[in-house]
């Protein structure tokens, strides 16, 4: 599709008995220029309607306690333009609660997609041992092999602001390269 202000080019899509031809997209229809033949505006709205991509969602946190709730949380998203929806875990020990909201989630809506980012956020990393953050990476490593390979790595990173001075940035430094590593691999 080609387009300008007042017209677009429409090439090689589905509609019976238009092939290659401008069509103005003013009014409640588009109506093929220099014919009698008109085309439904709905059937061009996918070129046209923006979508939304919600980047940063915890629907896995416990403020919705129930599938009701996340359910209605994602169909208000969807009525408000958003079509994807991405649920970061931020510590090795909300992976699984995290992966768990999202196959719920696929389950029971329409019209979304629900995506997952594994990972540890700098701010995790003073609640864990290095063994721990260790057998973590390991346990990413492995459900990457497995194929339950999340679509994004996240919450990580380095944060040596206020709050992430509670872990020193030798050790964020450290996890965070361990984390590049692994993920440079997959």
């Amino acid at each position: 599709i080609v387009t300008n202000t007042r017209s677009i080019l429409v090439e090689d899509i589905d509609f019976p008995d238009v092939s290659r031809t401008y069509v103005s997209v003013s009014g409640p229809e588009v109506v093929q220029k220099g014919a009698n033949a008109s085309i439904p505006r709905e059937h061009l709205r996918p070129f046209f309607e923006m979508k939304f991509f919600d980047t940063h969602s915890h629907l896995d946190f416990p403020i919705f306690a129930s599938s009701a709730e996340r359910r209605f949380a994602v169909n208000r998203a969807k009525d408000a333009g958003i079509r994807g929806i991405l649920l970061p875990a931020f510590s090795p020990i909300s992976w699984t609660r995290t992966l768990q909201t999202s196959s719920e989630l696929r389950d029971i809506t329409q019209n979304v997609c629900i995506h997952t980012a594994l990972g540890i956020h700098p701010w995790a990393i003073a609640d864990l041992p290095q063994s721990e953050i260790d057998q973590a990476i390991d346990l990413l490593r492995s459900k990457i092999a497995a194929g339950i390979a999340p679509v994004a790595f996240g919450e990580c990173g380095l944060d040596f602001g206020r709050r992430g001075s509670r872990v020193p940035r030798a050790t964020q430094v450290r996890v965070f390269k361990q984390l590049r590593k692994l993920l440079t691999r997959t």
